[in-house]
């Protein structure tokens, strides 16, 4: 198979997850919420050095019945999560969305309200993304617990992804990416489900009882990614830290 064949196959694999993750409801079952402190310290211990961090959660709302609703209810959103008011809509394909960003502390807190048409009616879906870099981490976590309040407070449960990128200052072999990602496992207690490889990208799933929600693929639990890449223009090796999957490009 060729290296844009097996690139296209790892992509594909990625939008599946990235679907499951968003539109199938997590489990709870183990132990407490994913800790952002200890992905990073796992990352940081394979000698990476963390660069940016990006949480995200994807909620349904009611329908609405006109973009002239969806409009009003960005709006309602904005103003809840403290982020300027937008006076148009724009559209995507054949979906109609409402967006606005804004700061906090030195984060960024940015909204996406999507209508989807519906058998004459519009499905609404929020989605809420907070991002920084690695020194921005307390802004972060306020913001997530703030945006977790408001979604609450609208009988909302919101499960946010986390997104780690750490960078190595050399080009690594393909056995030395394998081990950084064995050692962030080792470190989180995880244990491998699955793995794509290319010649310059590796991608590896995993399983932790650390912390409690996760997807399923096939017939096993996942909520754990880690991908490496050679990034040779600028001389270094790129990883990538993610649960329960990586929902980012790597």
């Amino acid at each position: 198979m060729g290296k844009n064949n097996r690139l296209s196959v790892m992509m594909f694999v990625l939008m599946a997850l990235l679907l499951l993750a968003f539109l199938y409801p997590v489990s709870a079952k183990e132990a407490g919420e994913p800790s952002v402190t200890n992905m990073l310290e796992a990352l940081e211990a394979t000698g990476a050095t963390a660069t940016d961090i990006t949480m995200r959660t994807s909620v349904a709302l009611p329908f609405v019945d006109s973009s002239k609703e969806l409009l009003a209810l960005g709006q309602e959103w904005s103003k809840r999560l403290s982020v300027p008011v937008q006076s148009q809509l724009s559209r995507e394909k054949h979906n109609v969305v409402y967006q606005s960003q804004g700061v906090w502390g030195k984060a960024l807190l940015s909204i996406r309200l999507i209508g989807v048409e519906q058998s004459g009616k519009v499905g609404t879906y929020l989605v809420v993304s907070l991002s920084g870099k690695r020194s921005h981490l307390q802004d972060i976590e306020n913001l997530r617990q703030y945006a977790t309040n408001e979604l609450k407070n609208s009988q909302l449960i919101p499960q946010f992804s986390t997104c780690i990128r750490g960078i190595y200052s050399d080009k690594m072999s393909v056995g030395w990416q394998k081990g950084k990602i064995l050692g962030i496992f080792q470190a989180l207690g995880a244990r491998e489900v699955e793995r794509l490889e290319d010649e310059s990208v590796i991608s590896v799933s995993a399983y932790t009882r650390e912390w409690r929600p996760f997807i399923m693929t096939g017939n096993q639990k996942m909520n754990l990614q880690v991908a490496t890449h050679v990034d040779k223009n600028n001389q270094l090796t790129r990883i990538t830290i993610g649960t329960p999957i990586i929902t980012a490009e790597y």
